[in-house]
């Protein structure tokens, strides 16, 4: 076989993860025992395909010629030809000891981190894009027109936002998604950690050399200007089209925020970030409502139909409250007074409109604000029933404009 350009990487060598302590480093030329990514030969990572087969191990880089060490005590049970045919980097040797030995199989390899970096600021949870009037962005979706599935899915991401890198790797571009030269037909593919994944709709600081995770990566590009009433968002999709849900959205629980500010109100914004703007209006306090309706006496927390509803703070429930006054999918909500504070939450459903509550416990779910304004950033309006600005206590005063 001809051998083209690769990534040089440590054969024969079983690697699989333990419950004990973590291993040395495998080789001198790499510390971290950083895994390969993805090159013209394949990829590095577990289980990547490996023609109609997938690789039972995983890559760790090395240069030629460089000294590679035990990664822990044992003993050297015989040597290992991974290809069989006596070319120059067919060898290797089996390595185990009282606590591998018998795990070599049971475990397999975990990536450094288990999940990725945030993608976008102001979405702290990765969090995907639902349905608006364009389609869908989970992985899987249909494609209008007929043009079969969903490859990757969409990270919600406000025009102009900073844009960090989920892993460490090597980058390579540009990725023209449309191929038109439209206002958003750029990014960038990132290979290392054991991924490899292209970002779509955002324009990277370089396009070439190492970057790493959390890192500047570049900004979302102006979506609303091709796509007008889009949920805004970074196309994510794997180099080999597998779903990368799992690796965006680790589970995010809600938790109290510090004495004095209200706790999560919705699961997957544990910021309580507030809504920006989009073409139904801002989310912001005081901000302008349509047709001279006034002002926007609450603030729009950004919650996901669907989505489970915690209390801001502990209390006494009564309700129901409808804010619309029509019976429409959304016209339902609650208010909670207690630990010196009143306040509203709407387009939710309620566990009970009576009783007590406790900060941070299961208040109910969020209705499906999709059916009613389609297009729309989901959220709960929350309104003091003072009508007073809530956004101290929610953000801390972060976000209250966009």
């Amino acid at each position: 076989m001809k051998m083209h350009r690769v990534t040089a990487v440590i054969l024969a060598i079983a690697i699989s993860s333990a419950t004990a302590a973590q291993w040395a480093k495998i080789c001198s030329s790499q510390p971290a025992n950083k895994i390969r990514g993805c090159d013209s030969q394949g990829c590095g990572g577990y289980n990547d395909p490996r023609g109609g087969r997938k690789h039972r191990g995983v890559d760790v880089v090395c240069e030629d010629g460089a000294v590679v060490y035990a990664p822990f005590t044992g003993v050297i049970n015989k040597q290992a030809r991974p290809y069989g045919n006596g070319n120059a980097i067919d060898d290797g040797v089996q390595l185990s000891g009282s606590v591998f030995a018998n795990q070599l199989d049971a475990h397999p390899p975990q990536h450094q981190h288990r999940h990725w970096a945030p993608i976008c600021a102001g979405n702290p949870t990765n969090r995907i894009r639902g349905c608006d009037k364009y389609g869908c962005g989970q992985f899987g979706a249909d494609r209008h027109g007929s043009k079969g599935k969903h490859m990757g899915v969409d990270v919600i991401c406000a025009d102009g936002a900073t844009v960090y890198a989920p892993f460490s790797g090597q980058l390579s571009g540009p990725i023209r998604f449309f191929h038109n030269g439209n206002a958003i037909d750029d990014g960038v593919q990132i290979s290392g950690s054991g991924y490899c994944v292209k970002l779509v709709c955002i324009h990277p600081i370089r396009y070439h050399g190492q970057i790493q995770r959390g890192q500047l990566l570049g900004k979302m590009l102006p979506m609303q200007r091709v796509f007008p009433g889009i949920v805004s968002h970074i196309h994510v999709e794997n180099c080999d089209h597998s779903d990368p849900t799992h690796l965006l959205k680790p589970v995010v629980p809600p938790f109290p925020q510090q004495e004095g500010h209200w706790a999560t109100v919705c699961a997957g914004n544990p910021t309580n970030e507030i809504r920006g703007c989009d073409r139904y209006g801002c989310g912001y306090y005081g901000a302008p409502r349509r047709n001279g309706k006034g002002k926007h006496t609450g603030v729009d927390v950004i919650c996901a139909d669907g989505a489970t509803v915690y209390a801001p703070f502990s209390g006494t429930l009564s309700g129901p409250i409808k804010f619309f006054h029509n019976g429409n999918a959304i016209d339902d909500g609650v208010q909670i007074r207690g630990s010196g504070f009143c306040v509203k939450l709407v387009c939710i459903h309620p566990i009970r409109y009576s009783g007590t509550i406790s900060k941070g416990q299961v208040l109910g779910r969020m209705l499906p604000m999709q059916r009613v304004f389609p297009g729309i950033t989901s959220h709960i309006h929350v309104e003091n029933c003072d009508h007073s600005d809530p956004t101290s206590n929610l953000e801390r005063g972060k976000g209250q404009r966009v």
